[in-house]
């Protein structure tokens, strides 16, 4: 089911939490609501699954008006940062809780819940209860817990935030496996952008309660609109900069050719460390500091800049190397 959230607007006393918000999720996709803390994520994902009223605004779902309809009586289900399982209760138990609630059969419940476990590669741990499982597998049963009511849509506040590094990349995996075998619809949210990348279609970057990119995850990193959004996704290197033509820029570097049309006479540009390249011809610049990762190193050149190579090319501090990057890795920034 699409989802259509349109000029919402929350306070809380003095604080503006969302402002004016527009937000269109279509069927099956998987959107990511993404940003720091206190960008407003967390308030957006509430309001659509009616655990916080919108002082002004609409969202329909389906072309059918629910803004106005408690939690409790939307297709909406939400798989909380905390799982909130009940400790005294089993696997199965916590599963079918819900079912049991609206007064399914208990045999129809548990039918239900078992099939949702075998979903999330939990079958067999029906009898074990909350603290006998790891991270990931509470995770899984919360995820069942809220899959076994056949939502439309299904919300995740913060859902790996609890995991190590190495679990929380398995568990990426196994959360968009699963929403491309379901087709169902999920919206996330994520303070992680490699997160987000990770599972999305598409991203919306959010700041101060708005929404300041909203695009395909690809899209978003590889262009982001202003230098809130390339900084939030981890772009490191921001050149200010000259128009000199419609597609050339004179910087502090030298000029440089970029791909799309320049819109100010001075602004920022920036490019990706792993998007500059030694060349035996370009801008001169020597290495301040090399930064070991293993399959690749990063070079921090003087004035401040930071580019990404092969750890097997060496290169030491002091050394003076030449670099350059072809214009379409050059994103121009509107704000």
């Amino acid at each position: 089911m699409s989802l259509i959230a349109y000029a919402l607007w929350k306070n809380y006393d003095a604080v503006q939490a969302i402002a004016n918000v527009d937000l269109k999720v279509e069927s099956g996709e998987f959107v990511t609501l993404l940003g720091p803390s206190g960008c407003g994520k967390t308030t957006l994902l509430r309001m659509i699954a009616g655990l916080e009223k919108p002082d002004n605004g609409i969202i329909m779902l389906d072309g059918e008006y629910i803004h106005d309809l408690p939690a409790n009586q939307r297709p909406i289900n939400t798989v909380f940062q905390s799982y909130a399982l009940f400790p005294h209760l089993t696997v199965l138990e916590n599963v079918a809780y819900g079912l049991l609630a609206r007064k399914f059969s208990k045999a129809e419940a548990y039918e239900r819940s078992r099939r949702t476990l075998d979903m999330v590669r939990l079958q067999g741990m029906e009898t074990r209860y909350p603290q006998q499982m790891s991270g990931g597998q509470k995770q899984r049963v919360a995820i069942a817990r809220a899959l076994v009511n056949e939502p439309s849509i299904l919300l995740l506040d913060e859902p790996m935030s609890a995991l190590d590094a190495k679990l929380r990349i398995q568990v990426q995996i196994e959360i968009r496996e699963l929403q491309q075998k379901l087709g169902k619809t999920f919206i996330m949210v994520t303070h992680d952008q490699n997160e987000a990348l990770a599972v999305s279609d598409r991203i919306a970057v959010m700041e101060a309660g708005c929404i300041r990119q909203f695009g395909p995850a690809k899209t978003v990193f590889d262009k982001p609109h202003s230098r809130f959004v390339a900084d939030f996704l981890g772009t490191e290197n921001f050149i200010e900069a000259e128009k000199i033509g419609d597609h050339s820029v004179r910087t502090l570097w030298g000029d440089f050719t970029v791909e799309d049309p320049i819109p100010w006479e001075k602004g920022t540009l920036t490019v990706r460390p792993e998007n500059m390249y030694l060349a035996a011809e370009g801008i001169t610049a020597r290495v301040t500091t090399t930064l070991y990762r293993g399959p690749y190193q990063i070079l921090i050149l003087e004035g401040g800049l930071r580019m990404q190579i092969d750890a097997k090319i060496p290169v030491r501090s002091g050394d003076e190397i030449h670099w350059t990057c072809s214009p379409d890795s050059w994103v121009v920034l509107h704000g």
